[in-house]
């Protein structure tokens, strides 16, 4: 999924409400230092754990960033648009 449109995701509010817990068991599973993770991405250590503790909401490149790092799948935390209901036919 591109940065771009991560970011467009963003800003149509369709993050998980789960998106940051599921970063946390992203990083405890690699078994990497919160550092090294927050170093790679490019990002505060206090900025991952904001993160992962719904005090701050991610933008587009840095959530793609860290889910690059922790090698998770962007759409793991993005609602899948509901679709829109079909008319019915007579």
């Amino acid at each position: 999924m591109s940065c771009y449109l991560l970011q467009h995701l963003y800003h149509q509010s369709m993050l998980k409400k789960d998106a940051g817990q599921r970063l946390r068991r992203a990083r405890y599973a690699s078994e990497r230092t919160l550092d090294d993770i927050a170093a790679e991405a490019g990002v505060s250590p206090t900025t991952v754990i904001n993160i992962e503790t719904g005090k701050t909401t991610p933008h587009g490149r840095t959530l793609f960033a860290l889910c690059r790092v922790l090698e998770l799948d962007p759409d793991e935390l993005i609602e899948s648009p509901e679709p829109e209901p079909e008319e019915a036919t007579a």
